[in-house]
């Protein structure tokens, strides 16, 4: 064979546009297709006699053809001036852009019906649970998996800026983590099992709901708004409840990544439809004292989006969990009881 193809116009013809609401960023829209020629030796820009994909067509990298709704007429005649067929090449443009536009609409029509009634997904594990036991019946699932900007580790001011769709398993292999932060890497060693760890992220291990036996099996305890705590009993499956400032509700936040955050003086950084706020990792995190019905401090319509690490502190810590059922086990010391 003396030469081969890659298709280069499938690669350049992706079209990527922000979407907002409420001044928040909601997802990304994307218009997908093919132009019948992008220059280059041969028309349609596809032949097996191509050597190279600079005879296939013109190569465009990753640009803005639309900045604050202006479009970039510089760019567009570039590409132009290099096409057989200018005219059809501009009108293909067009309708995938408005294609775009029209995307972003029926975006804010969905977020505007189900924006409080919407559940969040992330890894999915704890979602999977309360959707396939029908306990939580949302009209709206919004999947987070696609928004590159909760994704990742990068170093910042002498601390770690950890993106909350990161795996478990990629905080517990990150090079800065293991040999600065080896208390959060222990503790996220010890999140039930690899194949768990491999899908599930660390703003989902942080934020997940109690595992309490009876109000995961949808009884109707204080915390699912009744008058009673069923686990409250001596003869109740409680073994993993809580030791430590129990309130009317004795059910412990499950994440074993949380006192290790709290430990290293974590900041949580959330965003929501009045802008972005920062806590401290010990404040984000809330006993049934403050309010029975929540974890944490997230309020309808706001995400955790990063946890910030600071320099790393002088002392050593080290983290341990009690685990009969090594793969299984939940965090069993609530993380409002520890301190460094």
């Amino acid at each position: 064979m003396r030469g081969g193809t890659v298709r280069l116009q499938d690669g350049c013809t992706l079209h990527i546009a922000p979407a907002f609401w409420q001044e928040q960023l909601a997802g990304f829209l994307i218009s997908y297709s093919h132009h019948t020629d992008i220059g280059g030796r041969f028309a349609g820009g596809i032949s097996s006699l191509c050597q190279s994909s600079f005879e296939e067509g013109v190569r465009i990298p990753m640009l803005k053809l639309y900045d604050a709704g202006r479009r970039n007429d510089a760019l567009l005649e570039v590409i132009v001036a290099n096409v057989r067929t200018p005219e059809e090449w501009v009108g293909d443009v067009d309708a995938k852009v408005a294609s775009c536009w029209k995307g972003q609409e029926q975006l804010h029509k969905l977020l505007d019906k189900y924006g409080t009634d919407a559940w969040v997904l992330a890894g999915g594990l704890d979602s999977m649970d309360w959707l396939k036991d029908r306990l939580k019946k949302p009209k709206a699932v919004v999947d987070l998996t696609q928004i590159k900007e909760l994704h990742g580790i990068r170093e910042t001011n002498g601390g770690l800026e950890i993106g909350a769709m990161t795996t478990i398993t990629e905080v517990v292999r990150h090079p800065v983590v293991r040999e600065k932060y080896s208390l959060l890497m222990q503790a996220a060693e010890l999140v039930a099992s690899p194949q768990i760890r491999n899908q599930g992220t660390i703003g989902g291990n942080v934020s997940q709901d109690t595992r309490c036996w009876y109000y995961r099996g949808g009884w109707n305890c204080y915390r699912a708004g009744g008058n009673i705590c069923y686990a409250d009993t001596p003869t109740a499956i409680n073994r993993e409840h809580a030791i430590f400032d129990a309130d009317r509700c004795v059910a412990v936040n499950p994440s074993d990544t949380a006192p290790a955050l709290v430990a290293l003086d974590a900041q949580m950084v959330i965003r929501g439809p009045k802008g972005e706020r920062v806590i401290s990792a010990e404040e984000y995190w809330i006993g049934p004292g403050i309010d029975i019905t929540r974890m944490n401090v997230l309020q309808p319509n706001e995400l955790l989006t990063h946890v910030i690490l600071r320099s790393p502190i002088g002392y050593f810590m080290r983290a341990v969990k009690d685990d009969q059922l090594r793969a299984q086990s939940l965090g069993a010391i609530p993380p409002q009881g520890l301190r460094p």
